[in-house]
């Protein structure tokens, strides 16, 4: 969900390559595929942004000394981030980023991509658990 509110946020159109991308990098994720060749390390994106422990595990795992030394930066890259631009660097941590998609949950457009095709859901709800959809 945050992915593509990512992209309504950046008023990028979500076509129905960007929704096969996406689901082609969940069933990796997921092992229901395995074109990337071993080792692979797959990264949970809100499990990285929430856990230290997981950071670790990470870093260890990719022979990387661990450090959060910049966790609370926002990258310039892209322009930062697409909802807060760079207005959280150095503060990084305080960007809603679990939820940010709930902007979008009266948004027609944006529901029908999960309407058109329930495997979207499924698949982030197999990788991220259950995600409160209410607004």
């Amino acid at each position: 969900y945050s992915t593509f509110a990512s992209w309504f946020q950046k008023g990028w159109a979500v076509t129905p390559e960007v929704i096969n991308l996406w689901k082609s990098y969940a069933r990796e994720f997921m092992g229901m595929t395995n074109y990337l060749k071993s080792p692979k390390i797959c990264v949970n994106f809100n499990e990285w942004f929430s856990n230290k422990n997981y950071r670790k595990r990470l870093a260890d795992s990719l022979g990387l000394r661990f450090t959060d030394i910049n966790l609370n930066n926002v990258s310039f890259h892209g322009g930062g981030s697409s909802f807060d631009k760079q207005s959280l660097n150095t503060e990084a941590q305080n960007m809603k980023i679990m939820n940010r998609f709930h902007n979008y949950l009266g948004d027609a457009e944006f529901l029908h991509i999960f309407e058109k095709d329930p495997e979207i859901g499924k698949l982030s709800e197999d990788i991220l658990g259950s995600m409160d959809l209410s607004c």
